[in-house]
């Protein structure tokens, strides 16, 4: 069976660039606890500072990036997290509830990139442009 689905999300700001690869989803989490990497404090489910949001789907080859929804829905579409990929949390709920572990994710560098590579078949493929659009 073949499936695809796009999501407008949010990617790493310059600095912490989202991984450009195939991954696969390791840990999924609903309503997660989240450990502020600047300050080391856990902040639980739904606590208005807790930036994972409702879902958590961690990737296997690495444990501190994954999918996740955001507390910031302004930042979609933007280059505005620390590498993880963020979606809107009506998005990242109904994927959490598609991708089981296990699942294969590419992320690519923009939108033409993976339509290109004809990635249709049962796996997330984001594009690494916040946007969405075409760099090319």
């Amino acid at each position: 069976e073949e499936f695809f689905v796009s999501y407008r999300c949010r990617v790493g700001l310059e600095d912490y660039m989202t991984p450009i690869g195939t991954y696969h989803i390791a840990r999924r989490s609903m309503d997660p606890t989240w450990t502020d990497p600047q300050t080391g404090r856990r902040i639980p489910a739904g606590d208005p500072a807790n930036e994972l949001g409702t879902r958590w789907m961690g990737f296997e080859e690495i444990p501190s990036i994954g999918i996740h929804g955001t507390i910031h829905p302004e930042t979609i579409g933007a280059d505005a997290s620390s590498g993880c990929i963020g979606l809107l949390t009506e998005d990242v709920e109904q994927l959490y509830d598609l991708l089981p572990q296990g699942t294969e994710v590419r992320i690519y560098q923009n939108r033409a990139e993976a339509e290109r590579s004809g990635d249709r078949q049962r796996r997330a493929s984001l594009p690494r442009s916040a946007s969405g659009e075409s760099d090319d």
